[in-house]
């Protein structure tokens, strides 16, 4: 009996061996199924984020002037008014840029007839003025604040300036005398303040003033210089003889002048004249005179009166400037126009290249092909080319963080046919971003639009790839699952079966 029971033990405790043996194979089983899930599901590659552009930028609501104005950004620098619905702006504070046909939003300037696609209701039966407000897209606080305005909606009516003062808080100048004004803070709503009263005093004096001697100032020299030019004669024959002008410079004043500069409206500095005896700098004491002759050929045609002017300038020791002009005509009394050789003007080439444009200007195809393709963070920036680019540069604020990894940032070149063309950055120089050809043929064009965004690193397997291999690992799971509970059932029968024989021998001994 001791022996059988010896037996039962011995069986029981394997038992228990091959149950620990099958949930460690179980569990063994499940740490490979999820390891596999795990190595083949569709987990994004962890990338660094990209920073943001830091300080302003278009598109950030701010107007910097020192970047940025109505023709460059008019999303930030725009106005009412400008055609471009920017920071700001909506549909009540200006419909002129932000009301449009197909914003699904029944405007100031829609109605029934003229967009029914944004206002659907036929808003001829509603009646502004009737006291009652629709509360629909025909009838609101934006065109019947007659029906529509009432005390603590937060739109200041001219019926309810003086009786609301949750929406009409008031003012200086608004006609009414409210608690917190009077005639001293607002007169003009107060009424002038009552009138000061100064008492007069009387005083008498009791000492003797002695007034101090007045300082009069002694006037300052005065100064002036005369001009004279004369030419050598009145008329020449023909154009391209000599004529030779004498200047005389003659001090007027009552102080010494230093001539610093004489000059001619045609020929330009004096002293710089091949045929001249003009120099700068000369002093003059009062009374004093320069002169100086000059010899020119005179230019134009038969008849013409040539006439040209002469200017003095100079300054006494005080540091007063002065000057003086005359001015001499010659004429020509016949012979032919001195030939004037015009040089051809080279012609300019047509400007073309790259310009940066704003959104507005983008065509919506292009704009929702970038769309398609671009992550969160994309630049607020457009560019058109007239021209295939050696390479697209395109400006980023003068703090970017240039110690991020470019490669992140990717140019997207599209078009209105839904594709797009990647492009690297490769360096940032000069407050510019620039790319470079990368996982595309050939080179950005640019035609219909280009711009940057941050383009994740995508895993090298297809969505689809790894979504079949997440499906093939759940059903390995399954099976291998399903497997040991068929194993661990057949154990048990055998456990149950064997343990039945065992009472039976017990019973019969």
């Amino acid at each position: 009996m001791n022996g059988n029971r010896d037996r039962l033990s011995e069986r029981r405790a394997r038992t228990a061996r091959r149950l620990g043996l099958m949930v460690g194979a179980t569990l063994i089983g499940f740490a490979i199924a999820t390891g596999l899930f795990h190595v083949f599901s569709p987990s994004p590659v962890p990338v660094r984020a990209a920073p943001p552009l830091q300080g302003p930028y278009c598109g950030d609501g701010y107007c910097d002037t020192a970047y940025e104005d109505a023709e460059s950004c008019p999303y930030d620098c725009g106005y009412c008014g400008d055609g471009t619905c920017g920071a700001g702006e909506d549909i009540y504070k200006c419909p002129d840029d932000c009301d449009y046909c197909g914003n699904e939003y029944c405007g100031p300037y829609e109605n029934y007839e003229s967009c029914p696609s944004d206002c659907p209701l036929d808003c001829s039966i509603y009646v502004c003025g009737d006291g009652v407000c629709a509360w629909n897209d025909c009838e609101g606080t934006w065109n019947c604040p007659e029906d529509c305005v009432w005390c603590g909606d937060g739109i200041c009516a001219e019926s309810e300036i003086g009786t609301c003062p949750e929406d009409c808080p008031p003012v200086c100048g608004d006609g009414i005398c409210s608690e917190d004004e009077s005639s001293r803070t607002c007169p003009a709503d107060c009424g002038p303040p009552p009138p000061t009263f100064t008492p007069t005093f009387t005083l008498t004096p009791t000492l003797t003033f002695t007034p101090t001697p007045t300082f009069t100032p002694t006037p300052l020299p005065a100064i002036g210089l005369s001009v004279s030019k004369d030419p050598s004669t009145a008329s020449v024959a023909a154009p391209g003889e000599t004529v030779t002008y004498t200047v005389r410079i003659t001090n007027e004043g009552e102080t010494s002048i230093t001539i610093n500069s004489i000059e001619d409206d045609i020929q330009g500095d004096l002293g710089t004249v091949s045929d001249s005896t003009c120099s700068t700098p000369q002093t003059l004491a009062p009374g004093d005179s320069y002169a100086c002759t000059f010899t020119v050929e005179i230019s134009g045609e038969g008849g013409d009166s040539v006439t040209d002017t002469v200017t003095v300038t100079g300054e006494d020791g005080l540091g007063r400037t002065v000057s003086g002009s005359d001015s001499a005509t010659v004429t020509i009394t016949g012979g032919s126009p001195t030939p004037t050789l015009t040089p051809t003007p080279t012609p300019e080439p047509e400007a073309t290249g790259c310009r940066i444009v704003p959104l507005e200007e983008i065509a919506e195809p292009v704009a929702d092909a970038f769309a398609g393709q671009a992550n969160d963070y994309r630049a607020p920036l457009w560019m058109i080319c007239d021209e295939p680019p050696e390479e697209v540069c395109l400006p980023v604020d003068p703090t970017f963080d240039r110690s991020a990894d470019l490669s992140f940032f990717k140019l997207l070149d599209c078009t209105s046919a839904g594709a797009c063309t990647v492009f690297v950055a490769t360096s940032l120089e000069d407050d510019e971003l620039c790319f470079s050809t990368a996982e595309g043929d050939g080179q950005p064009i640019c035609a219909e639009g280009c711009s940057f965004t941050l383009q994740r690193v995508q895993s090298r397997l297809s969505r689809g790839n790894m979504i079949a291999l997440g499906i093939i690992g759940l059903l390995l799971l399954f099976l291998i699952a399903l497997l040991i509970l068929l194993l661990m059932m057949r154990r048990r029968r055998g456990e149950e079966e064997e343990a039945e024989e065992i009472d039976e021998e017990l019973t019969t001994t």
